[in-house]
């Protein structure tokens, strides 16, 4: 039986263990609490997806765009 002055206690640590119950399930612990990274081959996947999001893919030129960006450079470098 517990004693008055423990019966409205929510706090286990004030409670002497004498007064508590030690059937009391263990529960999973930490297992529960495990990180998203407990995979390392996965996390590094979704880094290379995050990534690759951010990439922009380059515009694609003809040749004579090329060589007209190229004579225009060309010509900043004589001037």
């Amino acid at each position: 039986m517990i004693p008055k002055q423990y019966k409205d206690e929510t706090d286990y640590g004030k409670i002497p263990r004498e007064y508590l119950d030690s059937n009391v399930p263990k529960g999973r612990g930490f297992v529960k609490w495990l990180a998203f990274k407990t995979i390392p081959e996965q996390y590094q996947q979704i880094e290379r997806y995050m990534e690759n999001q951010n990439k922009a893919e380059r515009p694609s030129l003809l040749d004579n765009q090329l060589n007209v960006l190229n004579e225009k450079v060309n010509w900043k470098k004589i001037l």
